[in-house]
């Protein structure tokens, strides 16, 4: 998912390139290109098309994948990377006119209406609308037309196996426990002002009753020693006990997949997870692509989101970028199968509720917790 600085997908990618090329060999078979979905078979773009996918700074394309689509099309994928999610679609705001690209991936449900409310994406009629599992289209039906969610994963506390083990204590299990006095000082959160792993744990937090309590709830975090940073770089490699460096907090707010990001990491050392997810109070990510109005070579530019959501893109997402694709019937990675958590209720709510009241709950927690 897209993160402040540098990322996990950026950081595991030389650990994952084998298993991920596997992943894309497997979904590829003899005829990849009929699993393409352009948007008309007599529609070809000029010889030598090239199109700009702009996208989050963390993002790195899985290895081989964007040469298939390339060979199977005759077009070039130039990768224009520029911040983390939401800078991101903040700049195509701002170049609305003179878009910097043809396709923006990366934008998640938090910030999406910013660019459907500002007219970023172009209407495009997706083929590929029917691959998406049910649940996936069912919940996003009405922008359909305009963006195509690629990918998702959940926001969840995580904790370090072995630091609780030594400890003699009980891991938490769930967000409300991190107020109990056995915490104290255990935990360490993202700034959602920088972040958007902040951000997802501070909406989960709201819910969906939004209230006034979830200010209560962080007031008592704040007094139970609750460390804030700018972004989940800081969080989960410095300042976490079972992120590799030499921090002194075993709770920290990660991904529900970040257990078989901890094996692959590891580069053979581990043959099960250190780290643990809680799969309570979890936030539900999605990140979505489309063509942006103006594109140079709008035809070109949706044959890749089509791309984006073909068999081989999908099956390569989880050891590159550890996310779960939206694509139906996606086999996933064994490890995956094996460590991946997966909330039985992840919180979703609505992407223009969240458009609505996103600002005011940014402001008021900066104001609440002095950040």
């Amino acid at each position: 998912m897209n993160r402040v600085g540098v990322s996990r997908a950026r950081q595991l990618r030389a650990a994952a390139v084998v298993l991920t090329a596997s992943a894309i060999a497997a979904s590829c078979g003899s005829s990849s290109g009929a699993k393409l979905h352009p948007l008309g078979p007599t529609v070809k773009p000029k010889p030598e098309t090239s199109v700009t996918l702009l996208t989050y700074s963390a993002f790195t394309p899985p290895k081989g994948v964007f040469a298939l689509f390339t060979r199977d099309t005759g077009i070039r994928v130039d990768v224009l990377q520029q911040g983390d999610g939401g800078s991101l679609i903040n700049q195509a705001v701002l170049t609305r006119d003179h878009p910097q690209g043809d396709v923006l991936y990366g934008v998640d449900n938090t910030f999406l209406s910013v660019g459907l409310d500002s007219n970023v994406f172009a209407p495009t009629a997706f083929r590929s609308i029917d691959a998406l599992a049910p649940a996936h289209r069912d919940l996003f039906a009405e922008v359909l037309k305009s963006v195509m969610p690629i990918d998702y994963g959940d926001v969840c506390l995580n904790y370090d196996i072995a630091w609780f083990s030594k400890h003699k204590l009980a891991p938490p299990a769930s967000r409300q426990d991190l107020l109990l006095p056995k915490y104290k000082g255990l935990t360490v959160v993202e700034n959602p002002a920088t972040s958007s792993t902040g951000l997802a744990f501070l909406i989960a937090t709201i819910g969906t009753q939004q209230d006034q309590g979830w200010k209560d709830y962080w007031r008592s975090l704040k007094a139970n020693g609750v460390q804030v940073v700018d972004d989940w770089t800081t969080a989960y490699e410095t300042e976490f006990t079972g992120g590799g460096g030499k921090g002194t907090r075993p709770i920290v707010v990660s991904y529900a997949s970040s257990p078989p990001a901890d094996v692959v990491f590891s580069e053979g050392k581990k043959t099960k997870p250190s780290i643990a997810a809680v799969t309570n109070d979890c936030f539900r990510q999605y990140e979505f692509a489309g063509v942006l109005k103006g594109a140079k070579h709008p035809t070109a530019a949706a044959r890749l989101v089509e791309f984006m959501m073909s068999a081989p893109f999908q099956a390569a997402l989880p050891l590159s970028n550890y996310v779960f694709p939206t694509r139906a019937r996606t086999a996933l990675p064994l490890i995956f199968r094996q460590f991946a958590a997966v909330p039985e209720h992840p919180l979703t709510i609505d992407y223009v509720v969240l458009g609505r009241h996103r600002s005011n709950w940014i402001r008021d927690w900066t104001s609440l917790m002095g950040g």
